[in-house]
């Protein structure tokens, strides 16, 4: 399934907290598995490798619900992931303040099942 989602909270040095929402493309195809709403609240220790490459930890409670067809389910529980984070200010102080992010996230998981992907984008931080 693909799904598109928005992050959005405040970063403190090397935490930050975040609240997601994502919604997820329709597809008419009965096989294929829709995610319908999809929200967390994360924690997410941030550290540099080399002052360069910044990881972030992800750690939250999620909630889901997927459909096929007429078939709906909900899904809830802890999510844990990484992702690598090149902030592009730190290739030239003249770039805005974008990052190129990539990594990989465990949204659910219980003895029966474990719904997990892979993801990349861009990530814009700015201040208030």
């Amino acid at each position: 399934t693909n799904f598109y989602v928005a992050h959005v909270g405040p970063r403190y040095k090397a935490i930050g907290f975040e609240l997601q929402y994502g919604l997820g493309d329709d597809d008419n195809d009965p096989d294929y598995v829709e995610t319908d709403q999809y929200y967390g609240a994360f924690v997410v220790p941030t550290g540099t490798v080399r002052n360069i490459v910044e990881i972030a930890f992800p750690i939250s409670y999620t909630r889901m619900t997927l459909k096929q067809g007429d078939l709906e389910d909900d899904f809830e529980g802890g999510a844990y992931g990484v992702n690598l984070q090149l902030p592009l200010k730190r290739v030239s102080e003249s770039l805005p303040d974008l990052r190129i992010v990539a990594g990989a996230m465990v949204y659910q998981q219980n003895v029966n099942s474990r719904i997990y992907g892979w993801h990349a984008g861009l990530r814009y931080d700015f201040k208030i």
